[in-house]
């Protein structure tokens, strides 16, 4: 989405959302942070690597050199499944709020907001994840595989030489 083109834009939305704080008091530790694409203690995961830690203040100097001292005005979607569901929202509003980020919530059905991700009609999406199975694969071939674009693979990712490393994958030969 245009919102969100310039890479550092994202990267400070990333460093702008304390998850550690999310887990721990919204979550009131039924959850854990997600560090790249495959959970802690999966083949394959590698959460040292992942790159981006909550830093409030990096996050607020990176956003305003894309956006250049002024504002972006931007739509959050959620499914409206629970207050807690709603904490989180709002948490995250609060948070983009801080570096230049306004955000309206859309609080959705779970249909509406099913069909609005397959769709790719919003800015951002507020999302859960559960690992179905200890299948690195399951989760790496819908996340990043174009055809899945939609509630799989919400980023609407497509990139070719990584299509092409998980068919390889995925056919046992690496």
């Amino acid at each position: 989405r245009p919102a969100f083109a310039d890479l550092r834009l994202r990267r400070a939305a990333a460093m702008a959302i304390d998850a550690d704080a999310i887990v721990q008091y919204i979550r009131e530790g039924r959850a854990s942070v997600l560090k790249g694409p495959l959970p802690e203690g999966m083949v394959g995961a590698s959460p040292d690597h992942y790159p981006i830690e909550f830093d409030l203040e990096r996050a607020r100097t990176l956003a305003q050199e894309v956006l250049g001292g002024e504002d972006i005005r931007v739509s959050m979607i959620y499914p409206g499944v629970s207050p807690e569901t709603d904490t989180v929202a709002q948490y995250l509003q609060a948070q983009f709020n801080e570096i230049g980020i306004r955000v309206r919530l859309e609080r959705l059905s779970v249909p509406a907001y099913i069909d609005r991700i397959d769709r790719g009609s919003y800015d951002l999406v507020l999302m859960g994840f559960v690992a179905r199975d200890d299948d690195p694969l399951a989760i790496l071939g819908s996340w990043f595989a174009a055809e899945k674009k939609g509630l799989e693979n919400p980023a609407r990712y497509e990139n070719e030489l990584v299509e092409d490393l998980l068919k390889t994958a995925q056919n046992g030969v690496l």
